[in-house]
């Protein structure tokens, strides 16, 4: 029964989300306003991006080095900048990366904003690296939905945990934001096939919707 319920909310949201996307729209939480412009991933109508906000509440990010990777709307990007640390957001879509340089703008905060897919184009090491990935099962048949679809066989998680493995000698915090809803046992065989064990952290559930925050940690 909640899998009927959810498969009908998403198709609702999807039509709503279709109408709004047309326009550059308003958004505003925990005091950062920001504008969402067409063809970005926006925390409209999603919980994900919010949960991962409010958690770094409780995160000590002052002065710390941080890469949002995939960063869509700059929103947890914005947040963990002014909470005093040092960001790097980043994406592989052209409109986010011009939506990041304006909300960069109006906000007055200074984040570097970097065009790359995954790590391709970012050089520098960080304290924290933060991901809201995408994770429903079909291939994207755009940068747009790049923001939904991780691939029809989890290609994005297969990609994003070895360059991760590339990376692992750095030691950086990797932290990720999962919802009940994805395939959780699909993304946690995949992690350990490259090293990795997700640590939960943090979890909240709103909407009936439990999220979950990982931490990334390497085997040994």
């Amino acid at each position: 029964m909640r899998n009927l319920i959810k498969r009908i909310l998403h198709l609702f949201l999807k039509r709503r989300y279709n109408r709004l996307a047309k326009n550059p729209r308003p958004f505003s939480y925990k005091g950062i306003d920001i504008t969402i412009y067409p063809g970005v991933f926006s925390p409209e109508m999603t919980i994900g991006t919010k949960i991962f906000v409010n958690f770094l509440d409780d995160l000590e990010l002052y002065d710390q080095k941080v890469l949002e990777l995939g960063a869509g709307s700059g929103l947890i990007s914005f947040y963990a900048a002014k909470k005093g640390a040092k960001v790097t957001a980043s994406d592989i879509s052209d409109a986010v990366i011009d939506g990041l340089k304006l909300n960069s703008d109006q906000l007055d905060l200074s984040i570097e904003i970097i065009k790359s897919d995954l790590f391709e184009n970012i050089n520098d090491s960080f304290d924290y690296i933060f991901i809201n990935p995408p994770y429903y099962p079909k291939q994207p048949k755009t940068i747009e939905e790049k923001a939904w679809f991780c691939g029809s066989d989890f290609e994005y998680f297969e990609k994003l945990f070895k360059a991760l493995l590339d990376r692992a000698y750095l030691k950086e915090k990797t932290l990720i934001i999962l919802s009940q809803d994805c395939d959780l046992e699909k993304i946690n065989r995949t992690s350990l096939k490259y090293y990795f064990r997700m640590n939960l952290i943090h979890e909240s559930t709103a909407f009936g919707e439990k999220n979950m925050i990982y931490e990334l940690v390497e085997v040994d």
